[in-house]
């Protein structure tokens, strides 16, 4: 009787080793399955909106993709934008709507109709939002999704 738990528990014991060597092939051989998944590339349109709102040049040069990025350094890209009409006084993006999504991996595709507040005019009169329609390329790079305006 005492050799049969003997035999047991080392049958018992194999068991577990082999259940742990095989957690460790699985693990070891697909590395994706301790990688970080992918956020919603919305995020990246998120940030994109913050920053405008915002009139932060360097956060949206840190939110080009890199093939963008490579063509323009960053002081010609804030150069470029001191006169962006996104920038002007009370201007500021309040919500959007996605019309249209496509990912592919880290890759996507977005188009959004993004409501844009107004000042009043100078007489007081409130103006109406308006909606603007953009498409975003976005591709995940260094661990967010980098953004590009199609045009």
């Amino acid at each position: 009787m005492e050799r049969l738990k003997k035999f047991n528990w080392i049958i018992i014991s194999l068991i577990v080793l082999a259940c742990i060597l095989t957690a460790g092939y699985v693990v070891l051989s697909h590395p994706g399955l301790l990688a970080k998944p992918v956020p919603d590339p919305e995020t990246g349109i998120q940030n994109w909106i913050t920053s405008v709102n915002n009139h932060d040049v360097q956060r949206l040069y840190q939110l080009l993709p890199d093939a963008i990025g490579k063509q323009v350094n960053e002081s010609t890209f804030a150069l470029a934008n001191e006169d962006n009409p996104l920038f002007a006084p009370g201007l500021h993006f309040k919500n959007y709507t996605v019309i249209k999504k496509r990912v592919d991996g880290n890759a996507a595709q977005i188009t959004v109709q993004i409501m844009l507040a107004r000042p009043p005019t100078q007489n007081g009169t409130v103006l109406p939002d308006l909606p603007l329609v953009y498409t975003f390329l976005l591709s995940y790079e260094h661990g967010e999704w980098k953004i590009w305006e199609q045009e």
